[in-house]
């Protein structure tokens, strides 16, 4: 074989691993591509999901804060209607009172 016949091929041979090279290179930039899109899409949604259990959070707080309002409310109407239990509870006694008093006036 000639020297320049097996330069040509050795060119050739090196032309290939140049294009597959390339072809590699290109291949890994592909997939880079593709792995940063994915993972910034994926981002996107866990932003979101975490925007969306943020609003959730400051809802159930206003909800707590509500019923812990509502409860106090309720605690100052159960303590008023308390007192005025215990008032009629006095007076229906008084008045038993009287009753038993007027009785025995009555039988004597």
């Amino acid at each position: 074989m000639t020297a320049w016949k097996q330069g040509m091929r050795q060119k050739d041979k090196t032309d290939r691993n140049n294009q597959m090279s390339q072809a590699a290179v290109q291949s890994q930039k592909s997939d880079d591509a593709w792995k940063a899109k994915h993972n910034a899409l994926e981002a996107k949604d866990l932003a979101e999901k975490q925007q969306g259990w943020v609003e959730k959070e400051k809802l159930m707080e206003t909800n707590i804060t509500k019923k812990l309002d509502e409860t106090k409310e309720l605690e100052v109407k159960f303590k008023e209607l308390q007192s005025e239990n215990q008032q009629l509870e006095e007076t229906l006694q008084n008045e038993n009172q009287k009753m038993n008093q007027m009785e025995e006036l009555i039988h004597h």
